[in-house]
């Protein structure tokens, strides 16, 4: 494909209060979650994955459902960082491995001396309660992600 010389677009829509993200070339991505307490902190690894849905995995932590542990689990975490006033934060690549990207990131972070939630037992979804499996999501990421990540304490309202 051949590009012409630049075309000056006007748009008077100030975007500067947008996020924006760049989509993968490919569905393959492996990533890693994690946070910061504001935008001048460094960024605090808590969970570690993969997906063939590309960005579309993201939804089911959002979502947060209690009969599937792993999006539950995160997506606990990840509310609980933003009720603590955390900036939560995604950064993902296009993999053409991601089963072995993501054992070797994994195992890389924790190299590192962070603890990752993906350490975090899963639960039977028709026997756990809601509030139980949130708080011990809460404990993990307080006990381990913050403590071995040398942060504050820090809880909702912080």
């Amino acid at each position: 494909m051949q590009w012409s010389s630049p075309v000056l677009v006007h748009c008077s829509v100030d975007y500067s209060e947008f996020n924006e993200f760049v989509f993968p070339r490919h569905g393959d991505i492996v990533y890693v979650i994690g946070f910061k307490r504001d935008r001048a902190t460094a960024f605090i690894p808590f969970y570690v994955g993969e997906s063939t849905r590309s960005v579309g995995r993201f939804g089911d932590y959002i979502a947060s459902k209690l009969t599937a542990s792993t999006d539950f689990k995160v997506g606990q975490a990840i509310q609980y960082l933003h009720e603590c006033g955390c900036e939560v934060v995604v950064r993902y690549k296009d993999s053409l491995d991601r089963i072995a990207d993501e054992r070797a990131l994994i195992r890389s972070i924790k190299n590192n001396g962070h603890k990752l939630l993906n350490d975090l037992g899963g639960y039977n979804y028709i026997e756990a309660s809601h509030a139980e499996e949130r708080e011990r999501v809460v404990q993990f990421i307080r006990t381990e992600v913050l403590k071995l990540s040398k942060v504050s304490e820090i809880g909702p309202g912080e």
